[in-house]
């Protein structure tokens, strides 16, 4: 079975916050050659309604080209970004395009995710395809 080669990601908590990364910062990705084309999306923690609500935040890096991800960071208020940026990392190796992440539709629970309706990864890509 061939090495696949790994993408450069990480969870930290530092404080009060969480920190998260996969894949190629906006910089990165412009010295690699890439065009990219971000966008960020202020999301929640848990759905509106539920109590104990923390603000957290997307970034999601396209290559304008390709159309494909190229990477992601969060930072959060809240302890679990790691499921959001394992999805990240997962869309990433699959060569996902922005116009497949429109569409995506995760697992909702209200005290557990951010709305459905309101997916941040599908919002981001949404808004970087606007850019594009």
């Amino acid at each position: 079975m061939p090495f696949p080669g790994v993408l450069d990601n990480a969870v930290v908590k530092l404080f009060d916050k969480s920190v998260a990364f996969v894949g190629l910062t906006e910089k990165q990705a412009r010295e690699e050659g890439y065009e990219p084309v971000c966008a960020t999306v202020d999301s929640r923690s848990k759905h509106a309604m539920m109590p104990g609500v923390k603000p957290w935040t997307i970034k999601l890096v396209f290559d304008r080209k390709s159309k494909k991800l190229l990477g992601g960071q969060i930072l959060s208020d809240a302890e679990a970004p790691a499921k959001e940026i394992d999805t990240v990392n997962a869309l990433i190796l699959g060569g996902k395009t922005v116009y497949e992440l429109c569409s995506l539709m995760c697992a909702g629970q209200p005290e557990m995710s951010s709305e459905p309706s309101a997916e941040p990864i599908c919002i981001a890509a949404e808004q970087a395809l606007v850019k594009m």
